[in-house]
């Protein structure tokens, strides 16, 4: 069913917003919250699809008016305001203070297949100002429940709901919505798929309620995750709080969400996975998402993995979430990635999972933040080795707008497999502070038998005060192999050591091109490090450094300004030497948006750092 809702803001309240519709076969649910007061509520439904029938009004041709409880059927066409009593108790409940829901029976409206609606909201006097924004929402077609009440045997529906994930994920088809009723279920797979025609298959929570897939008790295959998506295409995974999964095997590795095969429109949103853990006193693996293209007949493309929390992981030697092999366009954007015990998130290749394209490739990875992900407490590393975002052997993927902080890396674009690299990869806008070693990691890391660095860009990131394990890794640390590379526009103020730039390889490779770069440390000018090529000279002043390196032309060493290093607060005050003094390459390479997000260039000059003014 796809329902327009037309949200009018009134002269007696001020807004309303988050509207939204769901229907479970016999009713039409609409729920919307508000801000201030309200004397009655309006709803006019069109459920013709025709604006020429019934009552005009934002748009649509109303068939159907609901006033607070009552329903009401047009009897004339236009701007006639007639009505006449219809038959059909319309319900009305309050969720929560400021929210609004009303049930209506789709057999009282006539079972319509689509409907537009438009919702207002009126004073005593039922003055109504008109105002629409319209959102369009679907529901696809057939609503089926899952509920620790239900029955395998049921229906399917809400009064007659089933009882496991795994029966309605073996009989949902194109459209459906599976809703689970609050509790907790079993894992399950996934052996069903949408269509482009039909739409996803949406599996999520009964709007309001707590929903959790919980894999206590449960042992998995080799590879897999408590909801398993293999070779299927057009499947949403909304909602669900997924949790528990746990071995003590190194041939047991559990996953919160996995996908492999070869899959199209995978949507994983706004889960909670939590608790995913591998405990094997060697070579044990576990993910909270594991997305591995592998299959010999396609790739894994068009996956978003948006707004999910992603804590509490032991994960041995894999990751809080990958992509790895065979995976193009993808989104991995407005997560919350902490206190797991390797990783956050990495986009992988080389590996050998793939027998066509072995690359995870064409991605972007926005508006994410990740914190306390260190190796330092798993058994299998008990250093500080992994990072908040990794590039490993990975192309053409953008890496924006995200905060990393006090992991063991901030970002990191390498490859540990000889003979690979990972190339095109831009990272532009980020905040990256307090890791215990490098903000930025490039390069393989060993002189021989690791992969490299080709063609990738760091534009307009801020640095503050990393490698906080005095290891003199510095705010950008480089390694072998980094080759046609750029560091521009960024703010690197360094920690307690006064290091900006290490470059510990000896292989002479072309790293690429440093300027309009923004320095500072406490330390001062006379105290900053930089190494180059692996010189054995360390301290330089700004000046000294840019004549030994040939780089940092038009770069600057002064205190950028910034709001607060308390807190800290890495937006720059007025008079800040980082503002409109860096170098515009363009919206393809910077952005168009800064990490607040607000426009990228403003005026006529680029600044330093995430922060735009």
């Amino acid at each position: 069913m796809l329902l327009a809702f037309a949200a009018l803001p009134q002269s007696a309240f001020a807004a309303f917003s988050n509207e939204t519709t769901w229907s479970d076969g016999t009713n039409l649910y609409y729920k919307a919250s508000y801000t201030g007061s309200y004397a009655h509520f309006q709803v006019y439904l069109d459920t013709d699809s025709s604006a020429s029938t019934g009552y005009t009004v934002s748009g649509i041709g109303a068939d159907y008016l609901i006033e607070d409880t009552g329903l009401y059927k047009s009897t004339a066409n236009g701007g006639t305001w007639s009505w006449a009593s219809a038959s059909g108790v319309v319900t009305e409940t309050t969720p929560v203070a400021g929210t609004v829901q009303f049930a209506v029976p789709l057999s009282a409206i006539g079972s319509p297949t689509s409907a537009r609606i438009a919702f207002a909201g009126a004073d005593a006097s039922w003055t109504v100002t008109l105002d629409p924004t319209v959102v369009t929402y679907s529901t696809g077609g057939v609503s089926y429940y899952v509920s620790t009440s239900g029955s395998d045997s049921n229906a399917g529906t809400i009064s007659a709901p089933w009882r496991t994930g795994q029966k309605a994920a073996n009989t949902a088809a194109a459209g459906a919505t599976v809703y689970f009723r609050a509790g907790s279920y079993a894992p399950f797979d996934v052996n069903v798929s949408g269509s482009s025609s039909g739409g996803y298959i949406t599996f999520r929570n009964y709007p309001g309620e707590a929903a959790v897939i919980d894999g206590t008790g449960w042992v998995p295959s080799y590879d897999h995750g408590l909801i398993q998506i293999s070779n299927h295409n057009y499947i949403k995974i909304l909602g669900l709080e997924i949790r528990n999964g746990q071995s003590t095997s190194s041939t047991s590795s559990p996953a919160g969400v996995m996908v492999d095969g070869a899959d199209s429109y995978i949507q994983i949103l706004s889960c909670h996975i939590h608790d995913i853990t591998n405990t094997a006193s060697s070579n044990g693996n576990a993910h909270g998402i594991l997305i591995r293209g592998n299959s010999s007949s396609g790739d894994i493309d068009n996956v978003t993995i948006d707004s999910n929390e992603i804590n509490a992981l032991k994960t041995g030697w894999s990751e809080s979430c990958t992509l790895v092999g065979n995976v193009a366009t993808f989104t991995v954007s407005n997560n919350l990635i902490h206190d797991n015990n390797n990783i956050g998130v990495v986009l992988a290749g080389g590996y050998g999972t793939s027998p066509l394209v072995d690359q995870a490739r064409s991605g972007l990875v926005t508006g994410n933040t990740v914190f306390n992900c260190s190796t330092l407490a798993n058994p299998y590393y008990s250093a500080n080795t992994c990072a908040g975002l990794y590039v490993d052997g990975g192309t053409n993927i953008i890496l924006e707008r995200n905060l990393v902080r006090n992991c063991d890396i901030g970002v990191s674009a390498s490859s540990e497999n000889v003979g690979k690299v990972t190339s095109y990869v831009t990272a532009r806008g980020n905040l990256i502070y307090k890791n215990a070693t490098a903000a930025i990691e490039v390069g393989g890391y060993a002189s021989s038998g690791t992969g490299g660095t080709d063609h990738c860009t760091f534009v307009n990131n801020t640095l503050y005060s990393n490698d906080t394990n005095n290891w003199w890794c510095g705010e950008i640390q480089i390694a072998w192999r980094t080759t046609n590379s750029i560091f521009k526009n960024n703010i690197l103020y360094a920690g307690s050591q006064d290091v900006f730039v290490k470059d510990i390889a000896t292989d002479g490779a072309a790293v690429g091109v440093f300027d309009y770069n923004d320095y500072y440390s406490t330390g001062g000018n006379t105290n900053a490090k930089w190494q180059w090529i692996n010189q054995t000279a360390w301290d330089y002043t700004f000046a000294s450094w840019k004549t030994a390196s040939g780089q940092d032309a038009h770069s600057t060493y002064a205190d950028p300004l910034f709001v607060s290093t308390t807190t800290p607060t890495l937006d720059t005050n007025t008079g800040s030497p980082a503002r409109n003094t860096g170098t515009n390459l363009g919206s393809t390479v910077v952005g168009t948006l800064d990490y607040a997000g607000a426009s990228r260039v403003q005026g006529t000059a680029i600044d330093m750092g995430a922060y735009e003014h």
